[in-house]
């Protein structure tokens, strides 16, 4: 019977610290895959709390932090010292909980410890309360903090102090709760506010987390309207610039039509010839009769050959594309532009983009859709879980521009292919044909 009320306590807290996990942490496994592998680690939790009969000692509180920091590492995406603190606070609020329901009850009903272990219907409800009261706190921060997103990791090394005073303190208070019967009320006292604190802690936490993601978001806004105003700049340069010629070009019929009718036909041909000579600048690199994707896709052509970069397109007629001007433009530019700086890291030789934008038609698309892939020379990537981590100094400032053409894909159901190999990285997908 103790066999199997241990395994039931310690799936319960067990639950309980997986979904605090979920609150901070974005899982590496899905679906059954996780909960397979979660079952293996509590199992290995299970047996290891078993063999340590002791109800607390170093050797017990350092095994249970190892075992739920590796259950951490192998179940969630994170950093190091984000998942250590997670790790401890989670452990702290478990043991302090189950040690505040004990305390609480003994100082009630005037029992020991020993009383309590005793009298097994008690000893299990306050076992079952306990574990219930770790649920209830952990699906309230998980609801609470999940669907609002997660930021960037915070900085966490100064926030280990909570965890570490309360972890240092179980050992005497502890030792008051089995030894010292009449120091109950103060130790009650003691547990409740070191519990507070702890709690205290994981919503300071997710609320700086919150902050850098309203942060994150406010630099996303302001890269996306940088990047439609270059786009809506460049396109009035292409325009202003083809009304010049359509402007010159009325002259020049002119000129034509008073050489022609008396028979200088020499003296035109010189003109034609002349006239070719000067025009050699073409005006549009690409045209896809689709004005927001020209502009995007000439203005980082102009910004591409500037940095040596030799860029080619392959396109064809967008002007029936009815995905949203707007969302052309975050993605394009976004991923052009980190096609350009990687291809800038590299010598000039080497440096290359592909650009393929194609509406193709489909029997799953009744309206089409729109193939976009982009392949350019890169310095090597890893890509992890979707995820490619800047390199640059201050990176909360960025790695906004993958996320944004992450956010805006998912909103159409897509999901982009990433491949580094032999140099070259590609990004493609395939776009709905729809407004979203």
């Amino acid at each position: 019977m103790e066999y199997w009320l241990s395994l039931m306590f310690n799936f319960m807290e067990y639950f309980a610290l997986l979904l605090f996990f979920d609150v901070f942490f974005e899982r590496r496994l899905q679906g059954m895959k996780f909960w397979t592998a979660a079952a293996i680690l509590m199992l290995c939790s299970f047996f290891f709390t078993t063999l340590v009969h002791t109800p607390f000692s170093l050797v017990k509180l350092l095994g249970c932090l190892a075992l739920f920091f590796l259950a951490n590492c192998a179940l969630y995406c994170g950093a190091f010292w984000m998942r250590l603190l997670t790790t401890m606070i989670g452990y702290a609020i478990i043991y302090l909980m189950g040690l505040l329901t004990q305390t609480g009850v003994c100082a009630i009903f005037s029992l020991d410890y020993e009383a309590l272990v005793n009298d097994r219907a008690l000893y299990i409800l306050v076992g079952t309360g306990c574990d219930l009261l770790l649920l209830a706190l952990a699906l309230a921060l998980r609801q609470y903090y999940r669907p609002r997103g997660r930021g960037k990791e915070v900085k966490t090394v100064p926030m280990l102090l909570f965890p570490l005073v309360s972890l240092a303190l179980l050992f005497p208070l502890h030792f008051n709760f089995y030894n010292v019967p009449q120091a109950l009320p103060l130790l009650l006292i003691c547990v409740a506010i070191l519990e507070c604190v702890n709690i205290g802690a994981v919503i300071l936490i997710g609320w700086l987390q919150q902050n850098a993601l309203l942060r994150e978001r406010a630099l996303a806004v302001n890269e996306r309207l940088t990047a439609q105003t270059q786009s809506v700049e460049a396109l009035s340069a292409a325009y202003a610039a083809q009304r010049k010629i359509t402007h010159d070009f009325r002259s020049h019929l002119a000129a034509l039509s008073d050489l022609l009718p008396q028979d200088a036909a020499p003296a035109a041909a010189r003109y034609l010839e002349e006239l070719q000579s000067t025009q050699t600048e073409r005006i549009l690199t690409v045209n896809t009769h689709h004005p927001a994707i020209d502009a995007v896709l000439n203005q980082k052509a102009q910004h591409a050959e500037k940095c040596g970069i030799d860029i080619q397109f392959e396109v064809n007629d967008l002007s029936a594309l009815q995905i949203r001007e707007i969302d052309c433009i975050v993605v394009l530019a976004n991923l052009l532009d980190n096609a350009i700086e990687a291809c800038a890291k590299l010598p000039q030789p080497e440096r290359r983009i592909e650009v393929k934008a194609l509406l193709e038609n489909t029997e799953m698309e009744d309206k089409g859709v729109l193939f976009l892939s982009i392949l350019n020379a890169s310095p090597p990537v890893q890509i992890i879980n979707g995820r490619i981590e800047t390199t640059k100094e201050k990176p909360e400032l960025h790695g906004f521009g993958l996320p944004n053409v992450r956010e805006v894909l998912a909103r159409y159901g897509v999901a982009p292919y990433m491949r580094f190999r032999d140099g070259t990285f590609q990004f493609s997908f395939e776009w709905p044909n729809l407004v979203c």
